[in-house]
């Protein structure tokens, strides 16, 4: 498995940064124990983030589409916490880390 070092995160999370914020959270699904995915609309596209955790295979990346799991989701708490939110910023606390910080508030509806 080809390991996904700071030079990859950094060029993801400038993407993702330059063109999917803000966006609104439309769905959050679960596929495995240490990854899920938020449905990401923005006025423009729709597409899937996904966020690993795993220890040997941790990752950030956005895709098309995802594969629905049949599990049970193990996260539904965040589902309930997230749906409806809009991602507004993320940021990466220290340069030199594989973390990043994911903000999220609460959409405005203007009517």
């Amino acid at each position: 498995m080809q390991p996904f070092d700071l030079t990859t995160l950094v060029a993801v999370y400038h993407d993702v940064v330059s063109h999917w914020l803000p966006a609104r959270i439309d769905n959050v699904v679960q596929t495995d124990l240490s990854t899920v995915h938020l449905s990401l609309r923005t006025f423009n596209a729709r597409q899937w983030l996904t966020l690993c955790w795993h220890p040997q295979a941790a990752r950030l990346h956005l895709s098309e589409q995802v594969a629905m799991s049949r599990e049970v989701f193990q996260f539904q708490q965040l589902l309930l916490r997230l749906k409806g939110l809009a991602l507004v910023a993320i940021q990466q606390p220290d340069p030199w880390e594989r973390v990043l910080v994911l903000e999220f508030a609460q959409v405005v509806r203007v009517r």
